[in-house]
């Protein structure tokens, strides 16, 4: 398998395997050393083709409509990352804020942004 083909494979399969409410739940007590408390809503809202490539961010949800986590699984460093969860970020805040309020005289309201990256390459990286 090609590396481009098995890049692939490895997101579609991380994905997969978290792009579920059930596993939202695990994956942000194990980042966040507590559980999720039981009635915390958790909406799915994972990008798809944002990117000219035609790339889509691994895993983005809200918790309880305040938080919107934008998970990204890397096995190659990519320095690069800030730029594409910024990209993702202002996709995911168009779909989610109402096209009318960009013109009201209020301030829109947006969920604050946590970006995630997990790293499981071989290369040496910081932890943070």
């Amino acid at each position: 398998m090609n590396q481009e083909a098995n890049e692939k494979h490895k997101d579609s399969f991380f994905s997969y395997v978290f792009g579920n409410k059930r596993a939202v739940r695990e994956l942000c007590a194990a980042l966040g050393g507590k559980p999720l408390p039981e009635d915390a809503v958790i909406t799915m809202n994972t990008l798809v083709r944002v990117l000219f490539m035609g790339l889509a961010n691994d895993i983005s949800f809200l918790i309880n409509g305040q938080l919107i986590v934008l998970i990204e699984h890397q096995s190659t460093i990519n320095k690069s990352m800030p730029m594409r969860l910024l990209r993702y970020v202002v996709q995911l805040y168009e779909n989610i804020v109402d096209k009318e309020a960009y013109y009201r005289r209020g301030a829109i309201t947006i969920p604050t942004p946590v970006f995630i990256v997990l790293y499981n390459g071989t290369d040496p990286y910081p932890d943070s």
